[in-house]
């Protein structure tokens, strides 16, 4: 890991958060982190309005003045309706060959030529998992970024930001532990994303949509989404994203939660008698120095699980 300074930001429904890390010898240190409401739902359709561009910026500005978070290599993640993400098979070894191939499968599997999307990948053993996110949305992250003054590294996804928060939390676990397989799931308004892994490899992403069925304007959809969140669960324990090693697949049991304090504590209220389900709260920072975290800053570590995809988002950074 590099001695070197990385920032994560979230977009998600109507939260910003960001998390600064330093990486070097040991474990990662956490430096700074915050978190801040926004006015507005952001959709891909009112990221592209000039109007919620601008909001946004300035939205982002006064969460980095206010706490300090440093404005330069930036991975922004964006939630489940930004983008496709599909699990592909890897047949090649070398780089060149794998990027032909990932190209390949974006167009069997995109509806729209794969030129109108930003095309990357993430492999594991003989598969990867396929990550297209529209060139206009990226576009759009980017120019929001630039008019905040900040300088964006890349544009990350929530799932691969979420897996890499449990790597984090866990230290990258070796030996015995890294033998585990877990679940975690990040629920963020409308949607959901599922992810399963073992040890340091993701084996399994799954975006669900909470809000299935469609609802009116200004329709209450507390309803619908606790109606899918308790058939995830229950999906979850029948094997939605099945643990796997050296071929062998196996129930899931251990599932992290993170997200909203007030939906999260719901939903595992909702999970804990579903059998073989053991539910716990994903603390992303339990692996970290915390040592340079701002005493004003402190009372945020208490739902740490709401900061999780900004920190597996600059822990992705780091690792890079």
């Amino acid at each position: 890991m590099s001695d070197s300074i990385s920032v994560g930001l979230h977009l998600g429904e109507r939260t910003l958060s960001a998390v600064e890390v330093r990486g070097g010898e040991g474990c990662p240190v956490l430096r700074r982190i915050g978190r801040v409401s926004f006015p507005m739902e952001l959709t891909p359709d009112a990221l592209l309005k000039a109007e919620a561009q601008a909001h946004l910026a300035e939205a982002l500005r006064e969460l980095l003045d206010e706490s300090g978070v440093h404005r330069e290599a930036v991975a922004l993640s964006v939630g489940s309706n930004f983008f496709v993400i599909k699990r592909v098979p890897l047949e090649v070894a070398s780089e060149e060959e794998r990027r032909e191939q990932i190209a390949w499968e974006a167009g069997q599997h995109l509806i729209d030529p794969v030129s109108d999307y930003c095309i990357d990948y993430h492999a594991f053993g003989g598969t990867a998992f396929l990550i297209a996110i529209r060139r206009q949305m990226a576009d759009a992250c980017r120019s929001v970024c630039e008019r905040a003054g900040l300088g964006l590294k890349c544009v990350e996804v929530d799932p691969l930001s979420l897996f890499y928060a449990c790597r984090m939390a866990s230290g990258d676990a070796s030996g015995e532990e890294a033998r585990q397989g877990v679940s975690a799931v990040h629920i963020g308004g409308r949607w959901a994303s599922c992810i399963s892994a073992w040890g340091t490899d993701l084996t399994a992403v799954e975006l669900v949509r909470l809000d299935r069925g469609g609802l009116r304007a200004g329709e209450d959809r507390t309803g619908t989404t606790e109606a899918a969140l308790r058939s995830l669960g229950r999906r979850i324990a029948g094997g939605l994203v099945p643990e796997r090693r050296n071929g062998s697949e196996g129930r899931e049991r251990r599932v992290l939660l993170a997200g909203d304090r007030r939906v999260v504590e719901e939903v595992s209220r909702w999970w804990m008698g579903v059998e073989p389900l053991a539910v716990a709260f994903l603390d992303p920072f339990a692996g970290m120095d915390l040592r340079s975290l701002p005493a004003e800053q402190r009372p945020l570590l208490a739902w740490g699980t709401g900061l999780a995809v900004s920190a597996g988002a600059a822990y992705k950074n780091l690792c890079a």
